[in-house]
């Protein structure tokens, strides 16, 4: 009855073409749809490797005693020291990810990396906070620090309910003086800027480096696609 109160056709009109005028699926198809995406998002949490990328969503089981919450301040400028600022951004569909190293406020590294076009912009900002990190410790960069405006990544880090492979970050810090500052984004420092022009010419680049598998939310967005 409801197909027929929204396609206002005649009681006599067959099931499937009330389906085909309304756009609506079958019950028995969705609720099919709905099981898949459910068991394709139980195997997102717990492998790996998903559709041959590397997952990000993977989720590494913890006992609540070995929760790490890793702090945060907020960015100071200051030309003294290792400042390390990252970025991510997705341009025309293609994402990039950045990270640019000043000593005393002199540039003296970077680094530019072209995620996969289905992948999101938190994870170039995680990936970027990541690289730059393993930079530090490859070169025993003592003292340094990690500035980001990407709110939403500190959170995440910060917060001990996250399971994804955000953990790894965090038990990098634990055993380094590396310490994560938020920068506001387009506060005019030069090093923030620098990150944010970096990350988009990575995206520009013709080659892929890297790429994660998709997301929770594109699964479940391709569910949604095939029912239609």
């Amino acid at each position: 009855m409801p197909l027929i109160a929204i396609t206002k056709c005649y009681t006599t009109v067959s099931n499937e073409t009330l389906q085909v005028l309304s756009g609506c699926s079958p019950l028995d198809l969705k609720i099919e749809l709905e099981i898949e995406v459910a068991k394709q998002i139980k195997i997102i949490k717990k492998e790996e490797i998903y559709e041959g990328f590397q997952n990000f969503y993977c989720e590494e089981l913890m006992k609540p005693w070995d929760t790490i919450s890793i702090g945060w301040i907020y960015f100071e400028l200051s030309d003294a020291g290792h400042d390390i600022y990252t970025h991510g951004s997705k341009i025309n569909n293609q994402v990039g990810v950045a990270y640019v190293h000043y000593y005393n406020g002199t540039e003296t590294d970077s680094c530019l990396i072209r995620l996969g076009n289905q992948n999101t912009v938190f994870m170039a900002e995680v990936m970027a906070i990541s690289r730059a990190i393993d930079y530090c410790i490859d070169k025993n960069i003592r003292n340094s620090k990690v500035i980001t405006d990407s709110r939403s990544t500190l959170m995440a880090i910060e917060s001990t309910e996250e399971k994804r492979r955000i953990i790894e970050i965090k038990k990098k810090l634990k055993l380094t003086k590396i310490q994560l500052q938020l920068a506001r984004a387009h506060n005019g420092s030069v090093g923030n800027e620098r990150a944010d022009t970096l990350a988009k010419l990575a995206a520009s680049k013709d080659q892929i480096d890297a790429e994660f598998g998709p997301s929770k939310a594109q699964v479940r967005y391709r569910g949604k696609v095939f029912s239609v």
